[in-house]
Order: structure tokens, then sequence, then C-alpha cells
């Protein structure tokens, strides 16, 4: 089973060898989930600054401090904090690689950040983080939309409000956050995922495809969805449960009940 998913990513690191290093896991990280990464790469917060003005940055991976500036100016540090004040960079998803570990609960607790390495990284745990970093949906994933045909109309739908998707006779039907149902005549769920290719959109069984965001637990090969004032359950078929239990416990381990 495939996610379809395009990330952007930056890593601020002065040291080349370590930016090296770093986008070696990412790239693991994504192959592992068949995702596309497109990597940024600034030599400072000053030029990490620029291109997070310029782009839509999906995960940011950076040190604390940089060649040429002084130990105790943390312009790593500074830079989220100000990030924090945008809106559209609020949910972005941070992981620090310093050497500088008495910043580590600060940034946990302060900036929110999901990951806080050594500069001498362990690989596994750092691929760990990118990939819980992955996860996360971000102010770009957020404002993404997509136009679906209903009889003769044309509807603007956010990928954000699909609750789920399910095949049935003639048609699929979508099932929003606001409850209403959108019946699309006339295609399959593989011209839909084909269509959306949304990381948040994952299928269970032949028929059904469930948004990640709105998963409660899932117990007993079945997936609890809130929605609303009401909990929909949604089984999981048997060939698609090692990809389910694999994709959602490596990043949201807190829907598993064990």
């Amino acid at each position: 089973m495939e996610i379809y998913l395009e990330k952007f990513v930056l890593i601020v690191e002065s040291d080349s060898r370590q930016r090296k290093r770093i986008a070696d896991r990412v790239y693991a990280a994504a192959g592992e989930l068949s995702i596309k990464v497109k990597i940024y790469n600034a030599v400072n917060a000053v030029r990490a600054a620029k291109i997070l003005e310029q782009k839509d940055i999906d995960l940011l991976i950076l040190n604390t401090v940089y060649q040429g500036m002084s130990v105790e100016e943390l312009p790593g540090i500074h830079l989220v904090e100000s990030l924090r004040k945008v809106e559209k960079y609020i949910p972005l998803p941070v992981i620090f690689v310093s050497s500088k570990m008495e910043q580590r609960e600060y940034a946990f607790t302060e900036l929110n950040s999901i990951g806080y390495q050594p500069f001498v990284f362990d690989e596994k745990m750092l691929e760990k983080n990118i990939r819980k970093g992955f996860c996360h949906t971000t102010e770009r994933d957020r404002e993404k939309q997509i136009l679906l045909k209903s009889e003769t109309m044309l509807y603007p739908v956010c990928i954000k409000d699909i609750i789920y998707i399910e095949k049935e006779n003639k048609g699929v039907r979508f099932l929003l956050q606001d409850g209403s149902i959108l019946m699309v005549s006339y295609r399959t769920l593989s011209d839909v995922k084909e269509k959306i290719k949304s990381r948040n959109l994952l299928q269970c069984g032949r028929n059904t495809i469930i948004n990640t965001e709105y998963i409660e637990k899932i117990e007993d090969n079945v997936i609890f969805l809130f929605a609303g004032n009401k909990t929909i359950k949604k089984n999981v078929g048997t060939r698609y449960r090692s990809a389910v239990k694999s994709i959602t416990f490596n990043f949201c381990e807190s829907v598993w009940s064990v």
C-alpha cells in the first residue's frame, strides 16, 4: 500500500558533513513510506529565515548554534521562537540536533519540538523522529482542496474535512466533518487516491479509506473515528492490517490500545 505525499524539509546546519548525515536519514525515513521529499539547506538561522519566508516548509531540522556565532546566542532556538509567533508555522514539526543539551527541556516544553538529539546522533532514533514529523499535518496540508463532481455540480472539498471515503455500488461516498455526505458517481477508490494524494488518507479495507486525523483509537483491528458527537467504526481488512499498524503505530502510538 502506498502513501501519496510530498514533503518539504529544511535542514539548518553549518557543518556540511552533518547536513549530509541528516539528509541521509531524511531520505531513509521517506523511502520506508514511499514518499517524496525535497530538502532545502541553510548554513545559519538568517538564511533559514529567508527560506521559511519564501517556501512552505513541512519539517524543520536544525542545530541551536552555527559556525561563526557565539555559543551563547543560540540562534536556532531564537529562530523557532519567532516561528511559533507566525500562524502557519505554529504546527510546524521541529527536530533539534545539537550539542547544547541543556536546551532540551525548553525545546520540548516551550517550543513544542518533537525531537532533541545530540550532535552525534542515533540514526534510528532520528529516523523515528523524522517519521513522526511526517505524520504531522502542517498548514500546507490543511489548505489543500480538491474538486469533486457530484451529478452535474462541482464541489470544493478540503482534505482535512474528509472523515472517510467508501466505495459503494455505483460510486464513492465521502463523509465530511460537518456530517454531510457527498456521492461521486462512477469513480473508483484508486481514482480517488490518485486524485487526492494525501498522507492523511489511509486505505484500511478494500472499499474504505479513512482520514488518520480523525482516529480516536484502534482496537482488535477496528478503527474508531470521531465524527462530531458520535464515533464511527471501520474494520481493518486482513490484507491491510500489517500496513495500517506499521503506519499508524510508527507515527501515532497514542491511538493504539495495548
